[in-house]
């Protein structure tokens, strides 16, 4: 009995022994293999994304207009052109604003012109007046007459900056570097429903006036038809 129990013994620290140096020396036995990926480190900027549902609206949005009405003759840019700032992006007509300012031009030439008579005639009455040919109220009306003159220059000198400030407001420019985030959507004279409610309109009149007086009158009897006419 006890030689079994030691022969026994022993086959199981055998076994042990063999199994212990198996999983220790032999590479695969009894443990899974571990494998590392590596690689290089490298200097990136991290993204972050965010998913969610909605409009997306501009940080800075400037809404360019013109202080001047007019046709648009000429575009420069479309949605989404990037634009800097003084850009010429539109163009207005000029010739009706080039006309007003021709025309504050002649004015102020002309108010010049008076007021140089208007000073060689305060001059003249006032040699006459101290001559006593000419009475002070002669002298004075002359003498109103250069500060009026002189008054009217002021103002046409001011029609004509007006003039030429909306001249340059025919050139529409953009006042910031940004993308345009809207297109030059001017408004029409005549919408599509209009034009097809107009066209079922005259169709009906068309067919009421036209087809059914032909109806009636191919209805008639033909002596009958003769006779009315």
């Amino acid at each position: 009995m006890n030689l079994r129990f030691r022969l026994l013994a022993i086959a199981l620290a055998s076994l042990l022994a063999v199994g212990f140096i198996a999983w220790k020396f032999i590479p695969g036995v009894g443990r899974e293999k571990i494998t590392f990926t590596t690689a290089p480190v490298t200097k990136g900027n991290i993204v972050r994304v965010v998913t969610a549902n909605g409009d997306l609206n501009p940080l800075i949005n400037v809404t360019v207009g013109c202080e001047i009405s007019g046709t648009i003759s000429k575009l420069y840019v479309d949605f989404n052109s990037p634009v800097k700032a003084g850009q010429l992006i539109a163009e207005i007509e000029p010739p009706t604003y080039e006309a007003n300012l021709s025309s504050a031009q002649g004015a102020l030439a002309q108010a010049k012109a008076n007021l140089e008579i208007a000073r060689l005639n305060e001059s003249r009455t006032r040699g006459l007046r101290d001559n006593r040919v000419v009475s002070q109220a002669d002298y004075d009306k002359a003498k109103t007459d250069l500060m009026q003159a002189d008054a009217t220059i002021l103002v046409q000198e001011a029609a004509v900056k007006r003039a030429q400030v909306d001249l340059d407001r025919c050139s529409i420019r953009a006042p910031i570097d940004e993308r345009l985030s809207a297109r030059f959507n001017w408004p029409t004279l005549t919408s599509p429903a209009s034009i097809v409610i107009a066209f079922l309109f005259s169709g009906a009149v068309g067919v009421f006036f036209g087809f059914y007086p032909a109806r009636k009158a191919a209805a008639l009897d033909p002596i009958d038809a003769l006779r009315y006419e």
